[in-house]
């Protein structure tokens, strides 16, 4: 992102304040938490976490990231949300996966990959999530979520449907689970198309071994259309909202 782009720059009040601004920002840095659930008996299945701050103008996760980004601090902003969950992770059940959304630019910080790092002591218990709106590098990506797993991470594609090259990605990064993006989703119980699409999507990855995550589940019909196509894992409101605990 250049230096001079104005949806950064004037939300933050120019250059010179932006980093006084982050720093106040990246002190309040907190986390909520999302169930992900299991479509016939939603029980938990793990918590997707979702990046707060209290500062008034950085309160949005998109528009924190941005301003990192613009900064150059995006590792220490992924470093901080990893040393905040490895200090709570303890207070999840032990049974139940946390899900850690992951920037594509964070893929050449290297604390991601130690293996004496605190959040690396749990990657067991730890999903990264990628998302489907930054393009990564196929041959890079795939080196990196090989060193990832080796760590002990298992991988998510967040927000499948939205990106780029998808099935690009899907076959060329192999990952234990896909999130198909709400607008996947929103709705598919009253528009076939859409209905028979995200049942081929969940044919092929339920036959190669990848799990189903459908996003922004919000009514009873999508929850019925979802357990029809053979997705078995669910996230959105009508299963939880995020909340500041393990809940």
């Amino acid at each position: 992102m250049a230096d001079d782009d104005p949806s950064i720059s004037d939300l933050l009040g120019g250059t010179a304040a932006t980093h006084a601004q982050f720093d106040a920002a990246l002190s309040t840095l907190r986390m909520d938490f999302q169930r992900i659930a299991h479509v016939d008996t939603l029980e938990v299945y793990g918590y997707e976490a979702l990046l707060r701050c209290n500062d008034a103008q950085l309160g949005q996760p998109e528009t924190f990231i941005e301003a990192a980004i613009h900064l150059g601090r995006l590792h220490e902003l992924g470093r901080a949300i990893r040393a905040y969950l490895a200090g709570v992770i303890h207070l999840m059940p032990v049974h139940v996966h946390l899900f850690v959304n992951v920037h594509g630019g964070e893929l050449d910080d290297e604390e991601l990959y130690a293996t004496d790092s605190m959040l690396s002591r749990h990657a067991g218990r730890v999903v990264l999530e990628l998302t489907e709106h930054v393009r990564i590098d196929l041959d890079e990506g795939f080196e990196k979520i090989g060193r990832l797993r080796c760590v002990g991470y298992r991988v998510a594609l967040d927000d499948y449907g939205t990106g780029h090259s998808e099935l690009e990605a899907l076959i060329a990064f192999e990952p234990e689970i896909v999130k198909l993006d709400m607008t996947m989703i929103r709705g598919m119980d009253q528009i076939p198309r859409r209905l028979k699409l995200v049942a081929a999507i969940t044919r092929f990855c339920n036959e190669v071994g990848i799990a189903v995550i459908a996003e922004g589940v919000e009514t009873q019909a999508e929850l019925e259309a979802c357990r029809a196509c053979g997705i078995r894992l669910v996230q959105g409101y009508l299963v939880g909202r995020p909340t500041g605990q393990f809940a």
